[in-house]
């Protein structure tokens, strides 16, 4: 199965890329190595050596290039041969191909297709580290297609049932509450109220808050969640519209869904708490808990792609929990086929 080529892929967390050394990663199929320069900025190149196919990221930094391990051919930022030890002449078609990037919002950003598309105002925005705040951050690698993840993200009422004992504290309301959708380009915006709600186990926190549930999703595979607490008796007071107020605590989760092969994926996470007036510890705090659900949500759907390759011809069934995803499913789809259709010059 083919991968969107032109979109910006979540390669890494920034901090992932050391000074002086080279980071291998596989994006959407494409083996790519990261680096920064000399100034700090990074390198994102094809991970191979032009000469015998060595990986690129076994080898080490100088200065603004990268040298492979195996027989100290050097490339350049632009992914041009400098140097070849022991010949003075570098003939044609020794380059290998650079990528754009853009290092934003704690991540590093990787396109895969057409540079002249590459905007980097086309970067989706998530506002993990909006006005400077701290956050928290990690990842994992699924054993799974990464349109199960993208799956699960965009149905929320799974709350209810797989994080019962985590983050659902009144599980069913997460399944009965009704979300309104709004299409956007290249993706969704979705929200929903949960009124009485009990809130997460954090210090400072009332006994019951009104939840508001919002999140946009980026196609191919990245989503910004508030989370937003108000007093009770606001959702009713906003007829369950887009409150003007304050909330009283607000958690933002962002997650960067890359896909590594048809059946890998690396999935970035990161947590930050935008308004919250207790204590600091209380951030470590929530990484730890929503590491802890995205463990069983990575249980779940491991277990889910090793049934469905088990039933290899069903057909997945959709209920009205699955606006969002059969959005996202589609939007994919489509520019999947736009993109091969201007490869073959159909």
């Amino acid at each position: 199965m083919p991968f969107i080529k032109n979109a910006w892929y979540v390669a890494a967390w920034g901090d992932e890329i050391e000074n002086g050394a080279p980071a291998g990663r596989v994006i959407a199929g494409q083996p790519v190595v990261l680096y920064r320069r000399a100034d700090g900025a990074v390198v994102a190149l094809e991970d191979r050596c032009s000469h015998r196919c060595a990986p690129l990221s076994k080898g080490r930094v100088e200065g603004d290039a990268v040298r492979c391990w195996y027989h100290g051919l050097l490339f350049g930022q632009d992914g041009a041969c400098l140097e070849m030890p022991g010949q003075d002449t570098i003939p044609p078609g020794f380059e290998i191909r650079h990528y754009p990037v853009v290092e934003a919002e704690g991540w590093v950003w990787v396109w895969l297709g057409d540079p002249a598309l590459a905007g980097e105002n086309r970067v989706p925005s998530c506002k993990l580290d909006e006005g400077g705040i701290p956050y928290r951050s990690g990842c994992l690698d699924y054993a799974a297609h990464y349109e199960l993840i993208n799956d699960n993200l965009c149905d929320l009422s799974h709350v209810a049932y797989v994080h019962e004992t985590t983050l659902a504290r009144d599980a069913t309301d997460w399944v009965q509450r009704k979300a309104d959708y709004t299409n956007i380009d290249d993706g969704v915006e979705v929200a929903r109220w949960i009124p009485g709600s009990q809130p997460l186990p954090l210090p400072g926190l009332p006994e019951r808050v009104d939840i508001r549930s919002s999140y946009t999703f980026y196609i191919p595979g990245v989503m910004s969640l508030l989370i937003a607490y108000y007093p009770l008796g606001t959702a009713e007071a906003v007829n369950y519209g887009s409150p003007e107020s304050t909330p009283i605590f607000a958690l933002r989760n962002v997650h960067g869904i890359t896909p590594v092969d048809e059946r890998s994926t690396r999935y970035h996470f990161g947590v930050s708490l935008p308004i919250y007036s207790g204590p600091a510890e209380a951030l470590d705090m929530a990484i730890g808990m929503v590491t802890h659900a995205f463990g069983e949500d990575k249980q779940t759907i491991e277990d889910q792609q090793r049934t469905l390759e088990m039933f290899p011809d069903v057909v997945l069934r959709n209920t009205i929990h699955d606006t969002a995803l059969m959005r996202v499913r589609r939007l994919i789809s489509n520019k999947l086929k736009k993109e091969q259709a201007e490869t073959s010059g159909v």
